[in-house]
């Protein structure tokens, strides 16, 4: 895999807590950065996909008028072994 180097400005103080945590940890500040900025690639993807789907979601509703009331969704909450209910329009 290829890399390449990227900067980052940090303040002062994000600086001296990143050295301190680097230290603390006997791991380098290199790792906590690319450790940190990979759990927020992932989180950021997971809630893009989320829009999405609930955006498509919304298209099919409107264009089809199938759906599921918040009343049937709470039955089945209540006991999950049965089927869950059946979209209608």
């Amino acid at each position: 895999m290829a890399q390449s180097a990227v900067s980052m400005k940090l303040s002062d103080n994000e600086r001296a807590r990143l050295a301190d945590l680097a230290k603390r940890t006997k791991r380098s500040a290199h790792f906590h950065m690319r450790a940190a900025l990979s759990k927020y690639l992932e989180e950021m993807e997971w809630r893009r996909s989320f829009v999405e789907e609930a955006e498509a979601a919304w298209e099919h509703y409107k264009e089809t008028g199938l759906h599921v009331t918040m009343d049937e969704m709470e039955r089945w909450a209540k006991d999950p072994s049965q089927e869950l209910p059946k979209c209608h329009t």
